[in-house]
């Protein structure tokens, strides 16, 4: 299985970097799949590549997820 994270973009590098805030560390990413990019945008990191650009509330309901995931709950909760 595999599993993409959200994370917001902090900066815009060039030749299709950004930087993204993965807990309290900076990580330098691939957006080349994701060029519309900006910063404040929630993206879907996978394997150190965006992958897509999410809302805020998509970025937080994941969070939600994968914190009850973590605690051992139903992920069932977070959908209805």
């Amino acid at each position: 299985m595999c599993l993409g994270i959200p994370v917001p973009v902090t900066k815009i590098l060039e030749g299709g970097f950004a930087e993204v805030k993965i807990g309290d560390t900076e990580k330098k990413i691939n957006i080349a799949m994701v060029p519309d990019a900006r910063v404040g945008d929630y993206l879907v990191l996978h394997a150190g590549f965006a992958i897509t650009i999410i809302s805020a509330e998509e970025a937080e309901k994941t969070y939600q997820m994968l914190e009850e995931i973590e605690n051992g709950k139903e992920i069932k909760s977070i959908f209805g």
